[in-house]
């Protein structure tokens, strides 16, 4: 009966958290997509484009921070039994992140200064710190099972950000943009990582927390480069084969068509330290049915969204967007397939992670990046949106069936 009491209490805080988590990041979505529908109607599309590609190479620092820090802190701190441990790991993971923000913020002020100065580095350089600070709490919370702080927070910047382009949206330019995004990330986040903060700078115990995370890291890198590779470069081989406006109608097509999708990148990332745990606590079978309700759930919602956008899709990024923007209901479509295995892949890499096989993500990474440089480009050059479109649905199909098979043969391991 005791048993059946812990588990049961268990099975509450998973779900209440996944359902937390997934309205959490639903939020970040939301700011993300109204910011790109303030920008299309305030802006020229030549501004859109451009901030598209200021974002894609943001996301390689992101990328970088997640693997280095958060990846390692999700799947290691959940694993430390005493307080001390876990509290000495903590600030010393907040040093590293230190200094990692201080290095992000002196390269984007001088590729910010040299590449595009008609912006200016400091812009540059306030919207990728607060772009990875904002992300770096996100994990802290979710490592630390704390999801209720990490929805307030994305709340309150939610707004902010919002707020800000919204009243001053006559007067927008691209320095403008980053400027008061990066702000209102950097001061949402503070407000309330605050309580919380608590920074090492001995040297010992930044060398023992990297060593701990670096067995993590080292795959995680390739990870990290080799997904961020495969979506910035057919960002980039649209605007090379097409145009920075291409770029624009791209972004804006594939963000409303995967406008469901970080609602559950947001619940891998919830799901990464809970199946750490779950894999030293739990069997097989109970790990299963939980991968399998919620890969089900992600499958549905994004299929539903994709009922909508066929029968509404013209409509939607008419109104969101302007007609300029439309590129036809067949791009969507390839976008609304691209985001299903985009959530599997999602959730399937966290089980992987939580498992200890970041070496298998990287693997199979590989092969999708190899496709993309082939077959991908030669459509991306032939068919421009329809071909990115097209290109990145199956990039993400062949992660989401190779992960699947690999977490059916772990999970039937630990059944015997």
């Amino acid at each position: 009966m005791e048993n059946m009491k812990k588990f049961s209490i268990h099975n509450n805080t998973f779900l209440s958290g996944s359902i937390i988590s997934m309205l959490e990041q639903a939020f970040s979505s939301v700011t993300s997509f109204l910011t790109g529908i303030v920008i299309a109607h305030n802006c020229t599309m030549e501004t859109a484009g451009l901030y598209a590609l200021v974002l894609s190479v943001s996301m390689l620092g992101l990328g970088l921070q997640r693997v280095i820090i958060a990846v390692p802190f999700n799947v290691h701190y959940p694993k430390f039994q005493q307080e001390e441990k876990r509290r000495n790991y903590r600030s010393a993971i907040m040093g590293l992140e230190f200094y990692s923000l201080l290095l992000a913020g002196i390269i984007a002020w001088i590729i910010g200064y040299t590449v595009y100065p008609q912006v200016g580095g400091l812009p540059c350089a306030v919207f990728l710190v607060g772009y990875l600070l904002k992300d770096y709490a996100r994990q802290f919370f979710l490592g630390m099972i704390r999801v209720t702080q990490c929805l307030l927070m994305s709340l309150m910047q939610c707004f902010v950000q919002i707020g800000i382009l919204f009243v001053w949206r006559e007067h927008l330019t691209l320095e403008f943009i980053l400027f008061g995004i990066g702000m209102s990330c950097i001061i949402c986040t503070i407000i309330y990582l605050l309580p919380y903060l608590n920074i090492s700078f001995n040297l010992n115990k930044l060398r023992e927390a990297w060593n701990i995370n670096w067995w993590t890291a080292k795959w995680s890198i390739g990870i990290s480069m080799s997904d961020s590779l495969k979506n910035q470069l057919s960002v980039w081989l649209l605007k090379l084969f097409q145009s920075t406006e291409a770029v624009a109608i791209y972004n804006n097509n594939n963000t409303l068509a995967t406008l469901p999708q970080p609602v559950f990148m947001g619940l891998s990332q919830f799901l990464l330290p809970n199946f750490s745990k779950s894999i030293q606590e739990e069997t097989g079978k109970k790990i299963g049915v939980k991968i399998v309700l919620i890969s089900s759930f992600a499958v549905s919602a994004n299929l539903i969204w994709s009922i909508v956008l066929f029968l509404l899709g013209k409509t939607l990024v008419s109104i969101f967007y302007g007609t300029d923007y439309y590129a036809g209901i067949a791009p969507l479509l390839m976008c609304c397939l691209r985001g299903i295995f985009v959530s599997l892949t999602s959730i399937e890499n966290s089980v992987l992670q939580a498992f200890q096989k970041p070496q298998i993500i990287f693997k199979i990474l590989l092969l999708s990046i190899a496709f993309l440089s082939t077959i991908g480009a030669f459509w991306i050059y032939k068919s421009g949106v329809m071909g990115v479109c097209t290109a990145m649905m199956v990039v993400y199909m062949i992660p989401a069936v190779c992960g699947a098979a690999k977490i059916y043969m772990l999970v039937r391991g630990k059944q015997k």
